[in-house]
């Protein structure tokens, strides 16, 4: 079966449609195969969407396609006591996934040999998508209606790479960055006194952004079972998001933070693979997310240089997975994600936008093949559920008291991948 330019065009438009759909998805990158084995892909390319994980395996998957599609269950759990504002119902439990527990997300890759040492490959994959909605009036504290907050990323990434004397590959890619932003309910901020500019915080429907940053790889086969990687992501300067310039932090620009990653992959017997990553994401240098939530909210406005944020501190990532060849048509795998909460317990309060608490994630996945040319693969993911409990969260001029989170997340996602 030869691959055409018509069945390309038929998958990117179903992940176009997907990718961009209004739902509530959290930290699911790309390839089902790779996520089975929580995401430890900087060592071990496994699809045409490794370039996801680090642009300089592409030149070790051959030519293929990949579509996968996968579909989150969030919890995600606010409290807010002690607070003294005189506000009726401002303390009590809250559930910030009213009408948004369930997401959808769609990834896309293609590779393509030039020769024996050279690929050119495409991917399309969510980075991150978070989405936050309270039952209306929950949160009277900020405003009115169904308070919360929806951040969009999706990246499509255009790659090239190369093998040098059989062990060392290369790889670059060329990263377009959409972002959207939806932010409603905080109408309590929407002035003068709060906001260096009102009317542009909160309820401005959908806000775009864009972006081009690079990503930077290599991977090294030292010896027929043992590989290494390595990738590097430079910052990467966004557009502003015009319509909520009064919310985030420096006039409403969102940049993509500095990440670094490293990994290992070990063949330990002919059937059986282990494979480990760790990734440091650099969020102190985001402004609109590292600026924490300030004492005095007056001094420090809304959308200026030094206003509020959400505190987050810098992520480690650490990862590892396994895979196993029960027979010559099916692949088992596993796998263990822990990243600390980017949360400060000092910045629970402004995070019930957010409520990002997850650490740990345990991953199983398998792959059928159904004939040497195509192949179903499958994942299930576990978020453990995980608590940070606010400490001085809330700023006395809003009545003080404190903010506690909690969430958990069950994601399954499903690919085809084909060989041509």
């Amino acid at each position: 079966m030869k691959f055409s330019m018509r069945q390309l065009m038929a998958c990117m438009g179903v992940i176009s449609c997907l990718s961009l759909s209004t739902s509530n998805l959290e930290a699911i990158l790309a390839s089902v195969k790779t996520t089975g084995m929580a995401a430890t892909g900087i060592a071990y390319p496994q699809d045409a969407e490794a370039g996801a994980f680090n642009p300089a395996g592409m030149v070790d998957v051959g030519n293929r396609y990949d579509v996968g599609f996968s579909v989150l269950r969030a919890s995600r759990k606010s409290t807010l006591s002690g607070n003294r504002s005189g506000r009726p119902g401002v303390n009590g439990k809250f559930d910030a996934t009213h009408k948004a527990k369930f997401a959808y997300n769609g990834d896309f890759g293609i590779n393509k040999m030039i020769g024996c040492n050279m690929s050119v490959g495409f991917v399309v994959y969510n980075r991150n998508y978070n989405k936050v909605k309270y039952k209306k009036n929950a949160l009277p504290l900020f405003g009115r209606g169904h308070a919360g907050m929806e951040y969009v990323h999706e990246t499509a990434s255009a790659i090239v790479a190369f093998k040098f004397l059989e062990k060392h590959n290369f790889g670059i890619s060329l990263n377009y960055n959409i972002q959207r932003l939806w932010v409603q309910g905080l109408q309590n901020f929407d002035n003068a006194i709060f906001s260096k500019y009102p009317g542009h915080v909160t309820n401005r429907r959908y806000a775009y952004a864009g972006g081009v940053g690079f990503t930077l790889g290599y991977r090294c086969q030292v010896s027929d079972t043992f590989s290494v990687g390595v990738t590097y992501q430079p910052k990467t300067y966004m557009s502003r998001f015009h319509k909520y310039k009064g919310f985030l932090s420096g006039r409403g620009r969102l940049n993509i933070p500095q990440k670094i990653g490293a990994g290992m992959a070990w063949r330990f017997l002919p059937c059986a693979t282990l494979a480990f990553d760790v990734e440091y994401i650099n969020w102190v240098r985001v402004k609109a997310l590292h600026r924490p939530l300030q004492e005095n909210l007056v001094a420090n406005k809304l959308g200026s240089s030094k206003g509020t944020g959400f505190g987050f501190r810098d992520q480690w990532f650490y990862r590892v997975g396994i895979d196993y060849d029960v027979t010559n048509w099916l692949t088992v795998r596993a796998g263990y994600r822990h990243a600390n909460t980017p949360i400060r317990r000092s910045q629970t309060a402004v995070n019930v936008l957010t409520v990002d608490t997850v650490q740990d994630f345990l991953t199983l996945g398998a792959t059928a093949c159904l004939n040497p040319c195509n192949e179903v693969s499958f994942f299930y993911a576990h978020g453990f559920n995980h608590k940070v409990k606010g400490k001085n969260s809330v700023p006395i001029n809003l009545g003080g008291g404190e903010a506690d989170l909690k969430g958990y997340d069950d994601v399954f996602g499903i690919s085809w991948g084909h060989i041509f």
